[in-house]
């Protein structure tokens, strides 16, 4: 009712901005917008929207919120990320939805000046009392790896309970990066054997442990060449047989992921080696075949 009255207000102050039965207008121009909003004309259904918006704004008359809403998501369709934060934030002063909500840190999260964080503790607890508090920990975290903070994914990365490959990368990463490769070895290691099809951490793990083997072996070898005796020979062999417990640990997930890709040629360079190391001739020379 409230609507209705304004609008025949604003008729009879002569505005000028509707015909003679603004009402009906006003419905007629509505329905256009929504028609082209459901067929996903978004382009037309956002100029539709404005232009209604406009009109509401300019005779003093309250937007209904489906506007705004509506408005602000053929935006967002378009790209238009400024106007969709504009509409959402609009809708959001008349009702606060966990749509909107989402849709505006979306939004958001597509702009350039990124006021994410901003947005993100405004609407925190809302998001947790409302079903979404794995949604805010994701975004707080995707937000945290695009800042580069990488103590701030370290802890953000603790409030995700069902963290993707592609973020436990991330985290194991970041660890790595902070000095903390030992944690970062340990956590991968776990993520496997929890996860055996996840490629990405079989990959860190294999180069973490032909790595520290391969490094450990020259070493050890830098160390007998520059004096050949005996007891150098005898420690020699023993340290050898503990660089071989980790270049055993590299081959078999060399293996598997040779298996699981074996055009990759990297893998193939990588196994065929680690076989060399371990003494295996006879399979280091079949991998020799496939380069």
């Amino acid at each position: 009712m409230k609507s209705l009255k304004n609008i025949i207000v604003a008729a009879l102050l002569g505005l000028g901005l509707f015909s003679c039965n603004p009402l009906k207008q006003l419905q007629t121009e509505q329905l256009g917008a929504e028609n082209q909003y459901a067929q996903g004309n978004f382009a037309v259904a956002y100029e539709k929207y404005s232009s209604l918006i406009e009109k509401y704004q300019q005779a003093n008359l309250e937007v209904p919120y489906s506007f705004y809403v509506n408005a602000a998501i053929s935006a967002s369709k378009l790209s238009n990320y400024e106007n969709a934060i504009k509409n959402y934030n609009f809708a959001l002063i008349d009702s606060v939805t966990l749509n909107s909500v989402k849709g505006l840190i979306d939004a958001t999260e597509n702009t350039s000046g990124n006021n994410l964080s901003t947005v993100l503790n405004k609407y925190a607890d809302y998001l947790k009392a409302n079903g979404a508090a794995e949604y805010y920990n994701t975004k707080v975290f995707d937000n945290e790896v695009r800042n580069g903070n990488q103590d701030n994914i370290v802890s953000s990365f603790a409030n995700l309970s069902k963290p993707t490959e592609s973020q436990s990368m991330v985290y194991i990463n970041a660890l790595e990066t902070l000095g903390k490769k030992k944690d970062a070895i340990q956590f991968c290691s776990d993520l496997v054997k929890e996860n055996p099809d996840y490629y990405k951490a079989r990959e860190y793990k294999a180069m973490y442990y032909y790595d520290f083997a391969e490094n450990w072996y020259k070493n050890e070898m830098a160390k007998y060449n520059k004096d050949k005796n005996y007891t150098a020979y005898v420690y020699l062999k023993r340290e050898l047989k503990k660089v071989s417990a980790n270049f055993r640990i590299a081959k078999d997930e060399f293996e598997v992921l040779h298996k699981q890709y074996p055009d990759e040629k990297k893998y193939v360079r990588y196994l065929k080696n680690t076989y060399i190391r371990l003494d295996m001739k006879k399979e280091a020379a079949e991998l020799d075949k496939l380069l």
